[in-house]
């Protein structure tokens, strides 16, 4: 039985996003659009806290965007990514789009910048924090073998999150790749919203549980809320006169933008198309090169395409042969206002080889210019897929001490760079002995993991509210990192001169070492409430063969 609620919801946070933009786009005999803007766009966090890999996705089809300010946030034409964004604090881009594009780039009037983003696909992250938590195995009469496993996500932000992925997976070893068993939530009809100041809380019955057994916890948890403003003045014309084809660049704009709006340089566009971004072993791909004279005069052209490593042409169309390591197309006619195509087939026969590679620039040389085309991505097999465990490991010392120990191991197919670790740390909390220096209280910056090694840092505290909490990893897709907890001695703490009770700490491999050699692992006490104004969602999950008999569950909103 599923019994979600949504309680002491809070007003939202949400990053702003502002867009100046001037230039012009000019239409082409409704073929082609001729586009030459200038802006900057100013990205702002209202909130208390950091918030981490804002990412804008951008759809600009063939036109080129530059960043004219540092540091660089535009990597390629794809996205804008700000890798960290301070409380209370802005970023401010200053950009160029230069090019020529077959559509046009203003979508209701607004800028270029703003109609290409893809605002669906705008994410980031802040704090949240992620406890996995179980109990003892149970062995009555009317249900042995059976154990209660929590997961608590709390909140803690001004922000609303969204819950893509939260897996539960359970193993009999410490490789989360043997899975015994998978709960999946939210599941269908439930809701994936985690409101401002609330706790996400699932508990799961196992009616088939072994001392041993390890719990990991994987999931993709985002923030989508982003308002974005426009507050642009972009001109559209039809083609007008010469003089007034393209708008004056600024002089701080780089020499070579110059000939992007040189009218001189418009008269011959070349772009490659290929029939499939991805392509598996045997897979047929066919590439097309278009040449499109949009000049006043016929030119003669020669096509060179390079062949990809691990293709095998197949066929190529009538005029075109192979040479070498080449495509080659001579002498072909293009008249004014029309185009030229040439095409060919190649099999994708590298059963070795995975991941990202880009199809080279075909040469296209004229009688008194040479151009090219952009080059074409393609996935091999699949996008090399990144993988991180996160293990943090508690080690109970005498003097109510506790070493921490928390081991990033990257066993993806790529070298993994610039990452933050944040650890979940009171403002009072003390440590020391710390093996690798952070850059702030609980904040480390991590240059590189490289594929198959592992990165890990060790301190000592003698504070354990936050002990059962998860660190947070950022700079890599939250659906790729596997959490787990390991406990490797046992404490006994009497509290309020109570009876002694047990930690319970949860994940990676739960071992408690005692004289009898077997496992016990109970509930840790005095684990954090929601913050003031907070509340809880709750469901109950019945594993596969539960009979109808499940725990009590306990649901507290305290305000």
């Amino acid at each position: 039985m599923l019994i979600p609620s949504v309680l002491g919801a809070a007003n939202q946070a949400a990053i702003s996003v502002s867009i100046d933009e001037k230039g012009k786009v000019i239409d082409y005999l409704d073929n082609y659009f001729i586009t030459s803007v200038f802006g900057t766009i100013t990205i702002s966090n209202p909130s208390n806290v950091w918030v981490y890999s804002f990412l804008v996705p951008l759809e600009l089809n063939s036109l080129t965007i530059i960043e004219r300010s540092n540091p660089k946030y535009i990597t390629d034409t794809n996205h804008i990514l700000i890798p960290e964004l301070d409380s209370q604090n802005d970023i401010v881009i200053e950009y160029a789009i230069l090019g020529i594009n077959p559509v046009n780039p203003v979508v209701n009037n607004k800028s270029v910048l703003y109609s290409s983003i893809n605002m669906d696909g705008i994410r980031y992250f802040s704090k949240l924090r992620e406890q996995l938590l179980k109990s003892e195995v149970e062995n009555s009469s009317n249900q042995p073998n059976a154990r209660l496993v929590s997961v608590h996500v709390d909140n803690p932000t001004d922000f609303e999150y969204i819950i893509h992925k939260l897996d539960v997976i359970k193993t009999t070893d410490l490789n989360p790749n043997v899975e015994m068993n998978k709960w999946s939530f939210p599941a269908s009809g439930e809701s994936n919203i985690i409101s401002p100041h609330a706790v996400y809380v699932v508990d799961i019955y196992d009616t088939d549980a072994a001392e041993g057994e390890v719990y990991w916890m994987s999931t993709d948890i985002d923030i989508r809320t982003t308002v974005v403003y426009d507050f642009s003045d972009v001109q559209q014309n039809s083609m007008p006169d010469e003089k007034d084809f393209f708008v004056e660049a600024p002089v701080t704009v780089e020499r070579e933008l110059q000939e992007l709006v040189d009218r001189s340089n418009i008269d011959l566009i070349a772009r490659k198309t290929i029939s499939k971004n991805v392509v598996f072993p045997d897979d047929i791909l066919n590439v097309s090169i278009i040449v499109d004279n949009i000049g006043s005069s016929s030119q003669s052209i020669s096509i060179t395409d390079p062949i990809p490593d691990g293709f095998k042409i197949v066929s190529v169309d009538a005029g075109g042969s192979v040479s070498g390591d080449n495509i080659i197309w001579t002498d072909k006619r293009v008249s004014p206002k029309n185009s030229r195509w040439v095409s060919y087939s190649m099999k994708f026969v590298d059963t070795d080889a995975v991941g990202m590679m880009y199809l080279g620039s075909a040469v296209i040389k004229s009688t008194n210019k040479t151009i090219y085309t952009s080059k074409v991505p393609v996935i091999r097999k699949y996008q090399p897929k990144q993988v991180l465990y996160l293990q943090k490991r508690l080690n109970f010392k005498g003097s109510d001490e506790v070493e921490v120990t928390i081991t990033l191991q990257n066993l993806g197919e790529s070298d993994i760079e610039n990452l933050l670790l944040r650890e979940f740390l009171e403002d009072y909390d003390e440590f020391r002995e710390i093996s690798f220096l952070p850059r702030e209280k609980g904040l480390w910056e991590i240059a590189k993991i490289e594929k198959g090694d592992s990165w890990s840092v060790s301190y000592v505290t003698s504070e354990t509210a936050k002990l059962n909490t998860l660190p947070d990893v950022f700079g890599v897709e939250k659906a790729t990192v596997t959490k787990s907890i390991m406990l490797v001695n046992t404490v006994e703490y009497n509290f309020f001169m109570q009876n002694i009770q047990w930690i319970e700490i949860f994940g990676l491999a739960v071992v408690i070492i005692v004289p009898l050699s077997y496992f016990v692992v109970i509930r840790l006490s005095g684990a954090a409430a929601p913050p003031r104004g907070g509340g809880t969602i709750q469901a109950v999950k019945t594993a596969p063969g539960v009979s109808g008999k499940l725990h009590i569950i306990k649901q507290e909103v305290k305000r």
